[in-house]
């Protein structure tokens, strides 16, 4: 179970490295990297002459203290464009709850003659789209397995179904009809 579980982590993160680049991405990103390379880029280059030649020339330290108010800068910059990356995520994030909230799905799944013990549709659908699932069900033959009773009242049904597809689709809604068997 937990190599299942490391798996799907594994698979997620592959996903997330590898997907389109986005702006929010890419300001992180940049922030992120110009913090690494002035706490580590200069500092380890400054330690690793230190340790070979014994001290530093006067001219590499003339260069470090300029590089220190130069440091301080790019700081304030890198926080910035990490800051402007984690608000631009922030927007990103909630305009596409919102749109998903606004998605629905109706899930019309017309029974047949014969009775099985099939999973609903809903159930399929809800794993793969996007949005909230509306489940109708339009069962011709009122639960009795080969026969329509009152073929009267199905065709009723048809059609106020039909009414309440056409009310939804104004909205932002998907259709989808069929019937997920077992098996």
């Amino acid at each position: 179970m937990l190599r299942r579980h490391f798996d799907n982590f594994l698979t997620k993160l592959i996903d997330w490295w590898f997907r389109v680049t986005t702006i929010e991405r890419f300001l992180i990103g940049t922030g992120v990297g110009l913090l690494i390379a002035i706490f580590g880029g200069v500092p380890l280059i400054l330690e690793f002459l230190r340790f070979v030649l014994g001290a530093l020339p006067e001219g590499v330290v003339r260069f470090e203290t300029a590089l220190e108010t130069i440091d301080v800068l790019i700081f304030g910059v890198a926080l910035l464009l990490i800051a402007a990356g984690l608000a631009f995520a922030t927007v990103s994030f909630v305009g596409e709850a919102r749109a998903r909230s606004k998605l629905r799905n109706m899930v019309i799944e017309a029974r047949g003659l014969r009775d099985d013990d099939g999973n609903p549709l809903a159930d399929k659908v809800a794993k793969h789209q996007k949005g909230t699932v509306v489940p109708v069900l339009l069962d011709l033959r009122n639960r009795l397995d080969g026969l329509v009773i009152a073929p009267e009242r199905a065709l009723q049904e048809i059609t106020s179904m039909h009414r309440s597809v056409c009310r939804a689709r104004r909205m932002e809604t998907e259709l989808i009809l069929g019937r997920f068997m077992a098996g």
